[in-house]
């Protein structure tokens, strides 16, 4: 889950990605900001399939959305991080289970 702050408010969404850090998708879980800077739910699908490269950014793969500049940028930026805490997390060893 990532809680960012938009513009004064924050957003909370739910970031779900498979196992190879494949976005499977976003859900708004929250959005205190006027309802009118929240993109529609196929704005959020836009997201599906993406991995954390140069295409999941605005104005590459991600189209932005008109009248909530704010809102995409920190929803690609939540949506990037999370898949860097998971590429960081895959790539550390398990810890031994406990005996």
């Amino acid at each position: 889950m990532a809680r960012d702050k938009v513009r004064t408010k924050r957003q909370a969404l739910l970031i779900a990605m498979n196992s190879e850090g494949v976005l499977a998708g976003i859900t708004v879980l929250g959005f205190a900001e006027p309802r009118n800077y929240l993109p529609r739910a196929k704005w959020f699908a836009l997201f599906q399939g993406h991995r954390l490269d140069e295409q999941l950014r605005l104005r590459k793969g991600i189209d932005g959305v008109s009248g909530a500049t704010l809102t995409s940028r920190a929803t690609v930026a939540a949506a990037r991080r999370a898949l860097a805490v998971h590429a960081v997390l895959a790539a550390s060893p398990l810890p031994p289970p406990p005996q």
